[in-house]
This record gives structure tokens, C-alpha cells and sequence, in this order.
């Protein structure tokens, strides 16, 4: 102690108080939960990576998890075909192709997460892959109900190509069969 702190009366120590635990669990939140100051979780790679001055934006509808996420990827990739860019290009746009919860999701990937572009779109597929539409096999043809008396031909062809469409592979004599067997031949 100098002199000075000796002959100063107001400058004796006090004895530590002990801090309240609840002051320290709100201190160890703050900590666990501070968000990193850089907002994104792009490696510095893509970061750094610029866009050709050329650069237009994307002309798409942007994406809010409502709809097919393969149908999103394929336009967003189509549409940056356009462009002579490496695919640190691809994923720097690609969150602006994104809105409300899938935006709020991209924002929320830790830092330094994305370093490349299959990266970013297997954690994005993963993410969304509900918002796939529900694909069906032969087997619900069976569902297809026979063409009624008073529907028409087109709107009998219609419905069951609807059904036809959403079967992955579906060979064309199943197909066929199914039709032979539910349309009105009078």
C-alpha cells in the first residue's frame, strides 16, 4: 500500500461480496448466446470472392419453404448458368434467393459452416426436404376412379395423367392397363 492509500480513510478496502447466482447464470447466457459480430456463416473464401460487375441479381420467385425445394434449386441453378461465376458465386446469391424462414435459417448456420456450394445445398435439402411434394407409386392408379357417365374424355385424360405424373418411373404398360380399365369405352 503507498502512503497515500494508507492516510486516505475512504480508500479501505471493502470486503468482496459475493456475486448472486442468478447474476451469473445471466452472465454465462450472455456469453454462450452472443451472436458472432459477422452475421453470415460463409468462409472467408466465399466472402472474399467478388461478383462480376456485370452481375444483374436473380430474376426468381424467392423460396419460403412452402414450396418444392428441388423445383428452387433447379431454377436458381438454370438462372446462374447465365453468368461465367465459380461456385463461391453460387453461394454468395444464393441466399438471395431465400425469404422469410429460410432466410431466417440461413442467417442462424454457425460461422465459417459454408465453404462450398454442395455444402450449402445438402444442409438446405436436408432442411426443407418436407416441402417436397409426396411422390406415388403404380399402385395408386387403383385410386383412379372409372370415368363417370356425364365427364368428358379430356377431363376423364386430365385427371388420370394428373395421378400419372406424380409416379416416378412409371412404365408405360402399367399405365396403360389402368387406363383400358377405367375408361368409359360406349
Amino acid at each position: 500500500m503507498s502512503v497515500n492509500e494508507k492516510n486516505n480513510p475512504e480508500h479501505h478496502h471493502q470486503p468482496l461480496r459475493p456475486i448472486r447466482l442468478t447474476k451469473v447464470r445471466e452472465i454465462l447466457i450472455s456469453l454462450t448466446t452472443r451472436k458472432d459480430p459477422r452475421r453470415h456463416p460463409f468462409t472467408d473464401g466465399i466472402i472474399d470472392t467478388l461478383l462480376s460487375p456485370k452481375w444483374k441479381g436473380l430474376t426468381i420467385k424467392l423460396y419460403d419453404g412452402s414450396t418444392n425445394l428441388d423445383e428452387h434449386l433447379n431454377v436458381f441453378k438454370m438462372q446462374m448458368t447465365l453468368y461465367p461465376t465459380n461456385k463461391a458465386v453460387w453461394c454468395k446469391v444464393f441466399p438471395t434467393s431465400l425469404q422469410k424462414e429460410p432466410l431466417s435459417w440461413f442467417t442462424e448456420l454457425p460461422p465459417n459452416f459454408v465453404g462450398n456450394f454442395k455444402v450449402l445445398t445438402t444442409k438446405f435439402v436436408t432442411q426443407y426436404a418436407t416441402s417436397r411434394p409426396h411422390l406415388t407409386s403404380f399402385m395408386s392408379l387403383l385410386n383412379v376412379k372409372k370415368q363417370k357417365k356425364k365427364e368428358s374424355l379430356r377431363a376423364f385424360m386430365d385427371r388420370f395423367n394428373k395421378v400419372c405424373m406424380g409416379i416416378i418411373n412409371l412404365m408405360p404398360e402399367i399405365a396403360m392397363h389402368h387406363l383400358v380399365s377405367t375408361i368409359r369405352l360406349d
